[in-house]
Order: structure tokens, then sequence, then C-alpha cells
């Protein structure tokens, strides 16, 4: 039996087939465009809060007793700012007075209030190893600014990922340390490229987190900051990266 060349063109065709482009998927994502305005305000330990939260942030500090002057800083879900894409809704960390020292100071993002908005990550807490790490991206926009003072524009901050456990800080991933400017910065990494990723692992494992918390923190002295010193954060995904 004798086949056409169309009919051996159609066999080539289905044997082969054309192929399919898989994309990243999106595990977790976070634009802050339904904010609305909550404040949560930090002094020298005591915090204060007003308007109504989307989003679970959660200033912390510890201070010094040799410190002149109150150390305050303030997590503001600010409807009004521009993020990167132009639309307004950001998450701005601000440092608001400054002492003469201070031991430690940042915020914990953990995402909206809701629990299907929290920042679960539930493919990483079921799969704790390098591997998956190296699968798993986080992804965000940053940029400084300072209302107070235009012209000081520009602060370092540091980054990490840590579990929902006690002393969560000894089993975060730390990332490198973000150096803002008045303008948009994109931060994309593997979690695999942190340090103290075996502890982080060894922690998942045992604990099975129940979620997760981004950590925006200082970074040396406080005398690096002056006040007014913001930081803007925009567009944070985690996504799990296709297989090619």
């Amino acid at each position: 039996m004798k086949c056409s060349v169309l009919g051996v063109f159609l066999v080539g065709c289905t044997a082969f087939p054309a192929a399919i482009i898989a994309e990243d998927l999106v595990l977790f994502s976070d634009s802050f465009a339904d904010v609305k305005g909550h404040i949560v305000t930090q002094t020298d330990g005591k915090i204060e809060s007003s308007g109504a939260a989307t989003r679970r942030v959660a200033p912390f500090m510890g201070t010094s007793q040799l410190a002149v002057g109150k150390l305050t800083i303030a997590a503001l879900e600010d409807p009004a700012t521009p993020g990167f894409d132009e639309r307004p809704g950001v998450l701005a960390l601000s440092f608001k007075t400054l002492p003469s020292a201070a031991t430690y100071c940042g915020f914990a993002y953990l995402g909206g209030m809701a629990a299907d908005r929290a920042m679960k990550l539930k493919e990483l807490s079921e799969a704790p190893n390098l591997e998956n790490l190296k699968r798993l991206k986080l992804k965000f926009r940053y940029k400084a600014t300072n209302p107070l003072d235009a012209a000081a524009t520009g602060a370092s901050y540091g980054c990490r990922l840590e579990p929902l456990v006690d002393n969560s800080y000894n089993s975060r991933i730390a990332f490198d340390v973000l150096q803002a400017t008045d303008k948009w910065q994109a931060f994309e990494t593997t979690l695999d490229h942190g340090q103290n990723v075996e502890n982080f692992l060894k922690t998942v494992s045992l604990a099975a987190p129940a979620g997760f918390k981004l950590v925006f923190a200082q970074t040396g002295p406080i005398a690096n900051y002056q006040p007014g010193d913001t930081l803007l954060v925009d567009d944070i995904e985690v996504v799990r990266l296709s297989e090619q």
C-alpha cells in the first residue's frame, strides 16, 4: 500500500506535537492595590495603630539603654503613592524619629489579613529541600524616599525570609542588603541563594510552619539613617519556576 505525501506529513505532525511553553506558577502575590491607609507605629516598644488593616505588618525593635532620643518606626498601607506600575498602592516602611543608638528594628510582612491571602507557601513547607528552594523565586520592587528631606533619599535595608516559629531569626534565609535609591529597583532571587539555608530547611522540616514572613530591617548602626527615611515596597511575588 502506498501512502500519499500528505498522509506522511500528517503522521509526522501527530508524532511530534508542537512544544508547549510552560509558565512559572505564582504561589503568592500582593500588588497592594486595595490597601486602605492603615498605619501601625512603634515607639520605644509601644505599638499603636489606626485605620482598617488589610495586611499583617508588624514593627519590631530592640532599644538601647544608652540611647538618647526615641525610636519611632511606622508601617503604612499607603493607598495614594504610585508603585512601580504607576498605579496607587504600596507598603511604606518608615523611620520617624531616631535615637543615638538602637540594637535593631524593622518590619515583618506576613501577607493579607484574610487567611487565603497570607504568605503560607505550603509548597515550601511540604517539601523543605534544597532542590525545591532552587525553583522558588522571591520577587518585589523597592524604592527609597524621604518626605522630610528629598536630598537625603537613599538607605540600606536588610531583607530576609523567616518561618513562623519561635526565635525565627535563627532560622532565617538572609538575602543581599537592599541599597535603595530614589529609583524603583527589582529584587529577584531563588531561595537557595540566601545565607543560613541549612538552618532554615532544618526548622521548616521539623516545625512545618503555618506560614512565612518577609522581613525588612535596619542594617548597620542606626546612625546610618535619617528621620523620614522610607522604604517603599510593591509587587511582592513568590513563584515556582517552570521546568524547561
